[in-house]
C-alpha cells in the first residue's frame, strides 16, 4: 500500500512537469510569433524616424498656371536618401495623387523638361528639384492644396509637408 502511494504521488510530479514545459512550450511559440510581426513594424517606422520636415515643397516654386492648366511645384530634400515621393493634389472637385520614382510618367515632367512623358527624377540628399503636373491629364480642376510624403526603404512615411495656399504663376 506504501508503494502505491509514492507511485501516485511521483505521477503527479511527472504530469506537473509536463504541464509547465506545455506552457512554455506555448508561451516560447506565441514570442516568436508576437517578436517577429514587431520587429517588421519597428523596421518600417524606422526608416521614417526623425525624418519629419526634411522633405519639403518650397512655396515661392508652387502655382497654378490657368492658361496651360499646369500645377508646378518645388520639393526640396534635406540630408536624408528618398526612394520615391508621394504627391496628393487636392482641388474642390476631389484629390489624386501620384508617385514620383525616377521612372517615366504621362501628366508629370520636370520644370527643365518641354514635354510629358520623360523619366521624371527624385531629388537626391540636399537638393531640390520643380515639377509641372497636365491638371487635366491627372483629372481634377483648379489645386488649392498639395502635400508630399517620403517613402524611404520601402516604407511610405507620413506627410512631411503641405501647401495650403496655391498662388498663380
Amino acid at each position: 500500500m506504501n508503494k502505491k502511494i509514492r507511485n501516485r504521488g511521483v505521477s503527479a510530479v511527472i504530469g506537473t512537469v509536463l504541464m509547465i514545459a506545455l506552457v512554455i512550450l506555448i508561451i516560447g511559440v506565441v514570442w516568436v510569433s508576437i517578436n517577429s510581426l514587431i520587429g517588421e513594424q519597428i523596421e518600417g517606422s524606422e526608416a521614417c524616424f526623425g525624418n519629419f520636415g526634411k522633405v519639403e515643397l518650397d512655396k515661392r516654386y508652387t502655382c497654378h498656371n490657368s492658361s496651360s492648366n499646369e500645377f508646378q511645384f518645388s520639393i526640396s530634400v534635406g540630408d536624408i536618401v528618398v526612394d520615391s515621393m508621394l504627391v496628393s493634389v487636392s482641388s474642390e472637385s476631389g484629390t489624386k495623387s501620384f508617385e514620383i520614382s525616377n521612372t517615366a510618367m504621362n501628366n508629370v515632367r520636370m520644370y527643365s523638361q518641354a514635354t510629358y512623358g520623360g523619366v521624371v527624377t527624385v531629388p537626391g540628399e540636399n537638393s531640390g528639384f520643380t515639377y509641372v503636373t497636365n491638371i487635366t491629364g491627372i483629372g481634377i480642376g483648379t489645386p488649392d492644396s498639395v502635400s508630399v510624403a517620403p517613402i524611404i526603404n520601402e516604407n511610405q512615411c507620413s506627410v512631411s509637408d503641405t501647401v495650403l495656399e496655391i498662388n498663380i504663376c
